[in-house]
């Protein structure tokens, strides 16, 4: 999952996130992924380590209810989505070969049941929901970004390279080059601030060709490749979007098809 947005409640900041996958049904319910969804989100008290989520319907706090405590310890409960979940222990594991604390919140049976596991330094590594006589829902921690430094699969970042960790004074998108092209191109940009990127190729309709970054990136300056062999010559257009920009420029394709 990734972190898309946030918003201001009540003075506290909200992160929204966005999940990968099908959602898991169990009888009448039906969960995401990671059991977080976008329309609420969470924020992290840093000072007792409570997790919240942004809820007015099933709330022990104000506006907001008790998802998870990173200081739980065995034994203990807090309440998720209106239920009970106990933390089921506190094990040391391995993440990517790295040592780590771990903690494991659950909900037994018999009705439906919900297994999820927290790493240090990592976040959820491991997720398990599902009925007493339906299909289980599995999720693993395959790859991540954290702080600029990529761990475990790092399929997804195919096509982008970070090319300059020095964190720039603002967000700059260049000209592609070279342009006009055939039939790869390189496009870079600076980004000064972590946040989301998301960098798309249009043709001259405005139809979506291509994503070549949807992530949510470190400071610094990225390369990313694009390459248009399966295309028809002409012009095309490359739009950066992060939370405080979005910037389209031109670029041409002359390609010997």
């Amino acid at each position: 999952m990734k972190i898309v947005s946030s918003a201001q409640f009540n003075n506290h900041t909200y992160y929204y996130f966005e999940q990968f996958g099908n959602p898991c049904t169990c009888a009448q319910y039906s969960y995401s992924p990671f059991l977080i969804q976008l329309d609420n989100p969470i924020r992290i008290d840093s000072s007792t380590g409570n997790i919240f989520w942004r809820s007015t319907t099933c709330g022990w706090h104000f506006e907001e209810s008790l998802y998870d405590s990173l200081k739980m310890t065995p034994g203990g409960f807090v309440s998720n989505s209106c239920f009970l979940v106990s933390i089921q222990d506190t094990n040391n594991i391995l993440v990517f070969a790295i040592p780590a604390k771990s903690k494991t919140a659950g909900q037994p049976l018999p009705t439906y049941y919900k297994f999820r596991r927290y790493a240090q330094n990592f976040g959820l590594v491991y997720s398990i929901q599902g009925c007493s006589f339906s299909t289980t829902c599995r999720y693993t921690i395959k790859g991540c970004v954290l702080n600029g430094t990529v761990y475990g699969d790092t399929a997804f970042l195919v096509g982008i390279k970070q090319i300059n960790s020095e964190i720039p004074e603002q967000f700059t998108l260049s000209q592609n080059y070279p342009n006009p092209f055939n039939p790869s191109a390189k496009i870079n940009f600076e980004i000064p601030k972590s946040g989301f990127v998301k960098l798309v190729v249009f043709d001259v309709l405005g139809k979506e060709i291509q994503v070549l970054v949807d992530w949510v990136l470190s400071p610094g300056t990225y390369e990313a490749d694009f390459d248009g062999s399966n295309l028809p010559s002409g012009a095309y257009y490359y739009r950066l979007e992060t939370g405080q920009l979005i910037e389209t420029k031109k670029m041409v394709l002359i390609n010997n098809m």
